[in-house]
């Protein structure tokens, strides 16, 4: 039954060392990014897993102690490599949501930016000085993440709040930035409208039309087209000769 026992513990030890090994590579592999306290977590679980081997080597193990304490430095081994795998994913997420949102402050801003300076004359000061500020922001966010980047080991908590801070700054920028540009356009509609000619409407009267036919004249000129017939009052026979005149 002893043997048992022992083949077990050893089984036991064995998956400990690869627990510390893991543990141990990866915050290697990620040290700017892993808790400060990674390294101090894997050194307890070394030193556990010597304690257990010490008390194998004894004439008389207690083998219930030794797979407690190996029970306790394999936790404490896979605790530090979860702790930094998630310390690491944070940091990534981080890093890549500062990154996008800086990305989408610059598109707007440069949009922005090109917009008003179209439309300077008709563009009032408060666009710009939104866009200004939208400017700032930028620029902060663009500091925050140079600076995460050069930070190394055991900044990792100042390392996530600047990118985080930058995310923050970023997202403002791309607001403030789309809401001058709003505010410009409506200055531009506004100029624009002022300066649309004024349309004066004439009265248009009614003027009667005439036919094109070529004898056809309007009233003013017409003329009849026929002779008029001679009048009674100058008729155009001779009178015949008097009875006088002829009797003689």
């Amino acid at each position: 039954a002893l043997e048992g026992v022992a083949k077990q513990v050893q089984e036991l030890a064995s998956k400990v060392l690869e627990a510390i090994e893991a543990a141990t590579v990866y915050v290697g592999q990620h040290d700017a990014d892993v808790p400060e306290n990674a390294e101090e977590q894997i050194e307890g679980a070394k030193i556990l897993l010597r304690s257990a081997q010490d008390e194998l080597e004894t004439e008389r193990p207690d083998y219930l102690l030794v797979s407690k304490t190996l029970a306790r430095a394999i936790k404490m081994a896979g605790e530090v490599l979860q702790n930094s795998k998630n310390a690491v994913l944070r940091m990534s997420q981080a890093k890549t949501l500062a990154e996008s949102e800086l990305e989408g402050a610059s598109r707007a801003v440069k949009r922005a930016d090109a917009y008003l300076d179209d439309h300077r004359r008709d563009v009032d000061t408060d666009a710009r000085d939104l866009l200004e500020v939208a400017e700032n922001l930028q620029a902060e966010a663009t500091l925050s993440v140079r600076k995460a980047g050069q930070l190394g080991d055991g900044e990792e908590d100042q390392k996530l709040e600047l990118y985080q801070q930058a995310a923050r700054d970023a997202d403002e920028a791309e607001t403030k930035a789309k809401r001058a540009q709003e505010m410009a356009e409506t200055d531009v509609e506004r100029e624009e409208e002022k300066r649309e000619p004024i349309v004066v409407v004439t009265p248009t009267y009614y003027t009667p039309s005439y036919s094109t036919r070529r004898d056809s004249t309007p009233p003013s000129t017409y003329r009849p087209s026929y002779t008029p017939s001679p009048s009674r009052s100058t008729p155009s026979w001779s009178p015949s000769p008097s009875r006088s005149s002829s009797s003689t």
